[in-house]
């Protein structure tokens, strides 16, 4: 009876190993040809130097994103500490990436976003972001 329990244990737990990896993977995820809308904040104290902020371009790395999202708080919600320039923030560039802690973008599973900047690349967003940084002074990706 020891052996059998033994032996249910280790399946159980191969089980849910494999759920695990599957729930990562998702492998009927749908795509689309549409990506959802870009959030841009615009901070608008002076024309110049016009500063566009990027992050998120990967939706597995949250660093840039959370990073973005506390230099606001910090320098423009709670304390205003910036009085010139013209900052842009792009936070989530790849926002079904992100939700989905994927690195490819809602296209399909292997777009990457980060190698499709490009004025031929119709994608809404792409579009988007090189309208907002073709005439700024400095991108920060």
């Amino acid at each position: 009876m020891k052996y059998i329990f033994h032996i249910h244990k280790k399946i159980i737990i191969i089980i849910i190993f494999i759920l695990l990896i599957l729930n990562n993977i998702n492998i009927n995820e749908n795509f689309t040809n549409e990506c959802k809308d870009l959030n841009i904040i615009q901070f608008n104290m002076t024309n110049k130097p016009k500063i566009v902020i990027i992050g998120g371009v990967h939706g597995n790395e949250y660093g840039p994103v959370y990073g973005i999202k506390k230099f606001i708080n910090d320098n423009f919600i709670k304390n205003q500490n910036i009085k010139e320039g013209n900052i842009i923030f792009i936070p989530k560039v790849n926002v079904e990436g992100f939700e989905k802690s994927r690195y490819y973008t809602c296209l399909d599973n292997k777009y990457d976003i980060n190698r499709n900047f490009n004025k031929e690349n119709k994608n809404k967003n792409i579009q988007k972001i090189l309208e907002t940084i073709q005439n700024s002074d400095f991108v920060i990706d």
